[in-house]
């Protein structure tokens, strides 16, 4: 029989017991002798880190990880759980990155970094699509991060809601986001109507000028506030457009005062595709805006911005009736925003919806 089995030939390559007989006497035997099962531990994960420092070679940190964690070793464990962490990030395999994040959450407690930790956990679960799992480690996070990181976590929760088809938890956590900037979420469209016809009318008087400003000179709360109404257009789009729009409204109103160039971007593009709703009697005025537009996003050089850009054009020229134009607009949107970009699961979605 053959007592090893290499994976490989090259240098870092592991090496296995072929007979699974000895594997489990031998397993047997160190469960009842922890001392020694740590020291073999330890002594392996030295050996293995020894030598790839000498070789050249690239270890599994994942491996490293482990065997440090059973060697009693639990800060070396943490810090190599997080680097598989970051390399699964980096393979796109974000399941495994989440519960990679959990074992080094688990490893050792460090309460300057765990925060940190269970955001990125959290950005992994919602990347690999477990939206409800995203959501409730979100909030969790949230309950102990100060202002205006709180209102940010709670407003990436209600993203994740809304994905996982749980709206009315969303509208209530939406509810927590708006009033944490001192606005209130209407319950019903009745509430909204006259309060959208008078934000429609002094958008039109007011027209689009703005003074650019960066987000550095500006206060915290504002952009906070212009954000949560965002975040209300996102969560409420697919609900009630009707109450959507008045938050779209509230945040291009908070915008242009700000002047901040990125979040002015996202709300002229969103506006881009309300004046659509009119159809093809809006063409005009859409364009004149989407033109202003997308100058502003190529100035900032940004692919949230211009993958942005793109897709609200998409849907303003579907909206209209110009389908090829909406699809080629809505793809190149997409393409911009997945390849170029992280946390866009709303748009991206909303390009595939449109296009």
């Amino acid at each position: 029989d053959r007592w090893l089995v290499a994976a490989g030939a090259a240098a870092g390559d592991t090496i296995d017991l072929g007979n699974d007989v000895l594997r489990d006497t031998l397993l047997e035997r160190l469960r009842g002798r922890p001392e020694a099962s740590r020291a073999i531990h330890e002594r392996l994960a030295t050996a293995m880190r020894g030598f790839a420092a000498e070789h050249h070679a690239t270890f599994d940190d994942e491996v490293l990880a482990y065997h440090f964690q059973q060697a009693g070793r639990s800060l070396e464990s943490r810090r190599h759980y997080i680097k598989a962490a970051e390399r699964a990030t980096e393979a796109l395999a974000f399941s495994h990155a989440a519960s990679l994040y959990d074992k080094a959450l688990n490893s050792a407690w460090n309460e300057s970094s765990d925060h940190q930790l269970r955001e990125q956990r959290a950005e992994s679960l919602a990347d690999a699509g477990r939206s409800e799992d995203a959501a409730r480690e979100y909030l969790s996070v949230a309950e102990t991060a100060e202002f205006p990181r709180c209102l940010e976590l709670r407003r990436k929760a209600v993203l994740q809601l809304v994905f996982s088809r749980n709206p009315q938890a969303g509208q209530d956590v939406l509810a927590q986001v708006l009033q944490g900037v001192g606005l209130h979420l209407p319950r019903a469209q009745r509430d909204v109507v006259v309060p959208l016809v008078a934000l429609r009318l002094a958008s039109r008087v007011r027209g689009y000028e703005f003074r650019r400003r960066s987000p550095e000179t500006l206060p915290p709360i504002d952009l906070a506030k212009i954000d949560a109404c965002w975040t209300a257009v996102m969560g409420l789009t697919s609900l009630d457009l009707i109450r959507a729009w008045y938050f779209h409204k509230i945040g291009l109103r908070l915008s242009l005062k700000a002047g901040e160039p990125s979040r002015v971007v996202r709300t002229l593009a969103n506006e881009v595709a309300y004046i659509a709703t009119a159809g093809s009697r809006s063409q005009r005025r859409a364009d004149a805006l989407l033109k202003k537009t997308s100058r502003l996003a190529k100035s900032l050089q940004d692919p949230s911005a211009r993958g942005t850009v793109a897709l609200m054009a998409g849907i303003a020229a579907f909206l209209q009736g110009r389908w090829r134009n909406a699809q080629r607009f809505c793809e190149a949107g997409e393409s911009i925003l997945r390849h170029g970009c992280v946390g866009k699961g709303w748009e991206i979605g909303t390009a595939l919806t449109f296009r």
